[in-house]
This record gives C-alpha cells, structure tokens and sequence, in this order.
C-alpha cells in the first residue's frame, strides 16, 4: 500500500503561492520487506481492462443514468431534468433523442 500525504501551505505574510509537500511512505509486500522494481508488474505487458472508446462510454452511462431517473421519479421526464440537474425539460428530451433513448417501460 502506498500512502501519500499532501500538505497546502499558504504564506499569507510574504504572499507566496502555496507550497505542496508529498509524503510517501514506504511500500510493502505481505511479508513486509520493501517493493523492488523486480516486484512492479510491466504495464506494456498486461492487457487493456476494457475497451477505451469514451463515446460509448459516456453514452452508457447516461443511459444508466436515465434509467436510473425514469424508475425513480416513476417516469415522470419533468422531475427526471430536476433529478439529473438540466437546465429544462427540453435539454433533456433532445439529448434522450439525440442518444436513441428508449424509456425502459418502451423496450
């Protein structure tokens, strides 16, 4: 386990930018000797966890966000824009268009 410490000093006397200070305390193995660059695991060598595409991403989750919003304010999209913190009603009804949004009870 790593531990890192940050600590924020503002000067307020001579009016300096504040100081950042990082701790980092030692690393250890279950048998509590030291990590060695031998023990790190190579990053080129592991595979990606996941596919990496952030569109897709980002519209996964606001569909599950969505979904989410439908079941609890029993699908009432008017609550749903104050729920998911819309600016209005409309902004959110073009975006569920926009995405191909089907309302779950719709599916």
């Amino acid at each position: 386990m790593t531990k890192i410490t940050i600590t924020i000093d503002n000067d307020q006397e001579t009016n300096k930018a504040p100081k950042v200070e990082l701790l980092r305390r030692s690393v250890l193995n279950p048998d509590d000797k030291p990590l060695t660059e031998v023990d790190l695991p190579r990053v080129r060598e592991q595979p990606l966890p996941m596919d990496w595409n952030i569109e897709s991403k980002v519209r996964e989750l606001r569909f599950k966000m969505w979904d989410a919003a439908y079941v609890e304010c029993e699908g009432n999209k008017t609550k749903m824009f104050v729920l998911l913190g819309y600016a209005n009603y409309q902004t959110l009804a073009n975006q569920m268009k926009s995405n191909g949004y089907i309302i779950p009870k719709d599916r």
